[in-house]
């Protein structure tokens, strides 16, 4: 159909740590997001919204960090369950139905001996299970994550940590490296063709204010091609809480 829209609104609450002790060389952490969407799909046939609701949360159990001269490095592994509403069919879902294990690895490279200038990247791969209650499998997800940016540090009021201040530019590239299978009359079948995929650039800006204990982030994306998906611009803000620090 012409003139189809989708806007989606994505909230959440969650939390990161990183524990002192080294692991294999590294530093341990993880991270956990409990989400919180809504939506509303526009047609010359239809209109219909959905409003604010649990989706499906994303644990990471596993994330090493390493840290070198001019570089740094992570691994990780993630889980995103199936905790949203999921009905075959049903037009009130809240959540894709399907279990993803999420296996990552990147690093940032510094260009300068104070680690202000710096470029980064992230590569991840995702394993989908089928869908709750059906045949349906969505096909496996590479994703790859770069940017390059500025860190400017200021003097601040009181105390030793300083206002950190961030700028850059944000890429990332989403593509399946498998078919999406698909139950038919005849037997669960892949369907062949263009796998999806999706490219998009933008700016990212954060700041860290000591005084508060918080990092404030902004970043958009605007999509600049688009294959087998909806095709549009990504506004993500984020606040994050230094609840504790255990580091001396």
């Amino acid at each position: 159909t012409d003139n189809l829209d989708l806007h989606m609104f994505i909230t959440g609450i969650g939390g990161t740590w990183v524990f002192n002790k080294k692991t294999f060389g590294g530093h341990l952490g993880g991270t956990v997001l409990f989400p919180f969407a809504s939506n509303r799909i526009s047609s010359n046939l239809t209109d219909t919204k959905h409003s604010l609701a649990f989706t499906d949360i994303f644990f990471q159990p596993v994330q090493l960090g390493w840290k070198a001269k001019q570089a740094d490095f992570v691994a990780g592994y993630a889980l995103y369950f199936p905790a949203g509403k999921y009905k075959p069919g049903a037009d009130d879902n809240t959540g894709l139905g399907m279990l993803s294990n999420e296996f990552s690895a990147g690093s940032t490279l510094y260009f300068d001996q104070k680690k202000t200038i710096h470029f980064s990247g992230l590569f991840s791969y995702a394993v989908n299970s089928k869908k709750r209650d059906s045949e349906v499998r969505a096909g496996n997800l590479v994703s790859i994550e770069d940017s390059i940016g500025k860190t400017w540090y200021k003097e601040a009021i009181s105390g030793k940590i300083p206002v950190i201040i961030n700028a850059g530019m944000v890429y990332y590239m989403q593509f399946k490296t498998t078919s999406d299978e698909v139950p038919l009359a005849s037997g669960t079948v892949s369907l062949g063709g263009e796998e999806d995929r999706t490219m998009a650039l933008g700016p990212e800006g954060n700041i860290y204010l000591p005084g508060l204990r918080s990092l404030v982030s902004l970043r958009w994306l605007g999509e600049i091609t688009a294959r087998n998906r909806f095709q549009g611009n990504t506004f993500i803000l984020t606040i994050a809480y230094n609840v504790k620090s255990f580091s001396k």
